[in-house]
Formats: structure tokens, sequence, C-alpha cells
């Protein structure tokens, strides 16, 4: 399991690397994250190419969750 992780590219050449496009909530580029460095218990908010739709970038949180909260309470 990863702790920390790191979004130093930019959203276009994301987009050429994977042949994706980027859809985010509010459809601004400049909102997309990056960052070097993001602990794990920050729950950052971070590009990801969902498995259901490989052709799309888009942003998730990230993060490390203890053991004992329930999954309905992650959504929060």
């Amino acid at each position: 399991m990863c702790f920390h992780i790191s979004q130093t590219k930019i959203g276009r050449e994301l987009k050429e690397r994977y042949q994706a496009r980027i859809v985010l909530p509010k459809e601004n580029e400049a909102a997309l994250p990056f960052f070097y460095h993001a602990n794990g218990f920050a729950h950052p908010e971070s590009l990801v190419i969902p498995q259901e739709e490989s052709s799309v970038i888009t942003t998730a949180h990230w993060g490390i969750a203890p053991a004992d909260v329930l999954e309905e309470k992650l959504a929060d």
C-alpha cells in the first residue's frame, strides 16, 4: 500500500500519454491537482483513470482509511 504519492504531470501531458480526455466536475483544467508530495492520511484529490471508462481522466479523493471505519462513512 502507498502512503505517499506525487502528481507532477500537467493535463496536456496526461491526455497525450494516455490518449484520454479530461472530465472534471467543474470542467476547469486549471483546477487539476498538481503536487510533488501528498500523504495518504491527508486524502488529497488526485487524477485517476477509472477502470470502467479508460478513455477518461478525472479526479478522485485518494488516501488511507483506518480499518475500523465503515465503508458508508468513507463516502462522507
